[in-house]
């Protein structure tokens, strides 16, 4: 009977809610309980641009600027704004990368249902439960990390693109700019290229496309480095140490609950 398989679905119904629900609704109350307007660490260095911004004296070369491995200019942007906007609260800052953050966890459910229409919205949950969790809450805490959540947006935003059925010009122009906010807002966003190719190449998209998409990577990793200070930042520690490399790695990937191994290593709240 139709009524009886309304009823045997809305208890999948109100789980699936609960387990998109509740971990966003956790994840904000942390930053309601526990964010503080207070700066620290590398915000510090905001300070500087923020100034300049209000004494008229601001120069694209310091937004251009390297903060140690990365290009943060879009971040800088950001942060401008913020200062002017909300006298750069850290706890807006805080709320925005939370923002940015459900985005792309949206924008990834979707990408993949876009594919898998019969998988049930349940099955997505575990999504929203690990990238919301709040083992991460140095992260969740720090306004600074903002640029972590923008890279994470962007990619979301050009695979939700790439992926599309029918793939056309404007789709990937949008994806490829994408690519590039991703890329001058942190290290990481550098990656966003291949994991963009290896989808385009999966999708058997067409060769101009391919190509398109490669060349703007290209061009966009050249910028990256140009007139690149090596001394500011390297992976050549990463490198050869990769046993405490990798530690680090599977401590911070598996960490999903908050709870404090012994032994683990410094950082792995981020």
């Amino acid at each position: 009977m139709p009524g009886s398989d309304e009823r045997r679905a809305s208890p999948v119904a109100v789980l699936t809610a609960l387990g998109f629900l509740l971990p966003v609704g956790l994840y904000l109350w942390l930053i309601s309980a526990d964010a503080v307007d207070t700066l620290r660490a590398d915000q510090w260095f905001d300070v500087r641009l923020i100034r300049h911004s209000f004494d008229g004296t601001l120069r694209f070369g310091m937004l251009w600027a390297q903060h140690g491995e990365n290009r943060i200019f879009f971040q800088n942007l950001i942060t401008l704004v913020l200062a002017h906007v909300v006298h750069f609260n850290v706890i807006v800052e805080d709320y925005l990368s939370a923002a940015l953050l459900i985005g792309a966890i949206v924008l990834m459910v979707l990408s993949h249902h876009r594919r898998s229409p019969s998988t049930p919205w349940i099955a997505y949950c575990p999504v929203a439960i690990v990238l919301l969790s709040v083992a991460q809450y140095g992260g969740a805490l720090y306004g600074f990390a903002i640029g972590w959540y923008l890279v994470l947006f962007a990619l979301a935003i050009a695979l939700f693109l790439l992926d599309r059925p029918d793939l056309t010009w404007i789709a990937l122009s949008s994806a490829i700019a994408a690519g590039v906010f991703a890329s001058f807002s942190s290290l990481q966003g550098l990656f966003v290229w291949p994991v963009g190719l290896a989808l385009l190449l999966q999708r058997a998209r067409g060769r101009w496309l391919v190509g398109g998409w490669v060349a703007a990577g290209f061009v966009t990793a050249c910028l990256y480095f140009f007139d690149w200070d090596s001394q500011q930042g390297s992976v050549s520690y990463a490198a050869h140490h990769l046993p405490v490399t990798l530690r680090f790695f599977f401590f911070t990937v598996g960490d999903v609950v908050g709870v404090r191994l012994p032994n683990a290593p410094s950082g792995a709240q981020y």
